[in-house]
């Protein structure tokens, strides 16, 4: 196994976005950079040209009725 030159962390956007954003990890001989490139979902293939990231939409967590709601666990370090 080779060590990697280049490793990336993907981040995928709505799918009515069209976009793939990307960070690198590491990179070998270059600076770190951040990149957003088209998506084409049904065939799943990425534009080599750059775009503006779309805005994050905060996700909204839904409550079912009748759905119980865990208790906190009060053996936890950090649940002080």
């Amino acid at each position: 196994m080779d060590a990697a030159d280049v490793a990336l962390l993907m981040e995928a956007n709505t799918k009515e976005d069209n976009a793939m954003s990307f960070e690198t990890t590491k990179i070998r001989g270059a600076k770190e950079m951040k990149f957003t490139s088209g998506m084409d979902w049904d065939t799943l293939r990425i534009s080599p040209v750059s775009i503006e990231k779309p805005q994050a939409v905060e996700k909204v967590k839904v409550k079912r009725a009748g759905t119980p709601v865990p208790e906190p666990a009060n053996d936890l370090p950090w649940d002080t």
